[in-house]
C-alpha cells in the first residue's frame, strides 16, 4: 500500500517539476503530450489513491489508531487532492495556453499546489521517520509514536504547508498565470531570494535529508540482522553436518540443544524467514 502511494506521490512532483521548468517546449505535438501525461497521472491519483484508501478501511477498521496507516491516509489523500484540484486546472490551461477563469481561481489553484505538494513531501519524511522508530527502536515505539502524538505531527504538518503556501498573498512573491514559461498558474519568486530559500528548505531539502538519514539507519540495522541471521545460521546447519548437538543459546537451566531433526527444520525455516524479512525491510 506504501509503495503504491509513494509512486503516485513521486510521479506526482515529477510532472509538476517538468511542468514549472519548462523541460517541454511549446508546440502542438509536445502539447498534447503533456495533457497526455497530466490526464494518465490524474487517472492513477484517483484511482490508486481510492484503492489504497477503500484497502486500509476494510483491513483496519480502526485505522487512526495505527501511526502508519494514519501517515498513509493523509499521504493518500494529500495525493488524492493534487489528482481532483490540481492536475485538472493545469491541463486546461496548457491546452488552451491561456488562463480563461477568474484570477481568484488561478491564485486558489497555484495556492494549492504549493499547499499539497508541501504537504506530500513533508508527509513521507514523517513515514521514513516512523519507519526509523519501528526498525531501530522497536522497544520504544510504542512509547514514542503514541496516536495523540500521530495526530499532532499530522496537524503540525498542515499547519506548516498551509503557512508555506499563505507567504505569497502577502507580499513574498506572488500567485499568478506565468505564460512566459509554462503557461500554467504558479508562484511567481523573481527577486524572491529568501521565499525561494524557504520553500525549497522546507519542501526539498527538509525533507530528502530526514528520509536519507531514516532509510540509511534502517539499512544498517537490516544488514546487521541480516548478518547475525547468516552466522547463526552457518553455526546451526554445521551441527546438522556433523551430527552433534552444539549450543546456540542459553536459558534458565543452562544451554539449549537441538536433539531431533524436528527441532532443526523449525530452527532451520525460522532463520529462514527472519532473512527474508531483513531483506524486504533492507530494500
Amino acid at each position: 500500500m506504501l509503495i503504491d502511494s509513494l509512486c503516485i506521490s513521486v510521479s506526482v512532483h515529477v510532472c509538476v517539476y517538468l511542468l514549472t521548468n519548462n523541460v517541454f517546449h511549446e508546440s502542438l505535438v509536445l502539447r498534447i503530450v503533456e495533457v497526455s501525461i497530466i490526464v494518465i497521472l490524474i487517472v492513477l491519483c484517483v484511482i490508486g489513491n481510492c484503492l489504497l484508501f477503500y484497502i486500509i478501511v476494510t483491513t483496519s477498521p480502526r485505522w487512526w489508531t495505527t501511526p502508519a496507516n494514519f501517515f498513509n491516509v493523509n499521504l493518500a489523500f494529500t495525493d488524492l487532492m493534487v489528482g481532483i484540484v490540481v492536475l485538472p486546472f493545469m491541463a486546461m490551461s496548457i491546452s488552451w495556453q491561456s488562463w480563461l477563469l477568474s484570477d481568484f481561481l488561478c491564485q486558489s489553484t497555484a495556492f494549492a499546489m504549493i499547499l499539497l505538494m508541501a504537504s506530500s513531501t513533508l508527509t513521507l519524511s514523517v513515514i521514513s521517520l516512523d519507519r526509523y522508530f519501528c526498525i531501530c527502536l522497536p522497544l520504544h515505539y510504542q512509547s514514542v509514536v503514541t496516536t495523540e502524538r500521530v495526530a499532532s505531527v499530522v496537524t503540525v504538518l498542515w499547519l506548516t504547508s498551509f503557512l508555506l503556501a499563505s507567504i505569497p498573498l502577502f507580499g513574498w512573491g506572488r500567485y499568478t498565470f506565468r505564460p512566459q514559461s509554462i503557461p500554467i498558474c504558479s508562484v511567481l519568486l523573481e527577486g524572491q531570494q529568501r521565499h525561494v530559500i524557504l520553500l525549497w528548505s522546507f519542501m526539498i531539502l527538509l525533507p530528502i535529508t530526514v528520509m536519507i538519514y531514516s532509510y540509511v539507519q534502517i539499512l544498517k540495522v537490516a544488514r546487521k540482522q541480516a548478518n547475525q541471521i547468516g552466522c547463526v545460521e552457518n553455526h546451526f546447519n554445521s551441527s546438522m553436518m556433523t551430527g552433534t548437538n552444539e549450543t546456540i543459546g542459553t536459558s534458565q537451566n543452562g544451554t539449549i540443544s537441538f536433539g531431533n531433526n524436528d527441532s532443526k527444520h523449525f530452527v532451520s525455516r525460522s532463520l529462514k524467514s527472519l532473512k527474508i524479512v531483513s531483506i524486504i525491510i533492507g530494500e
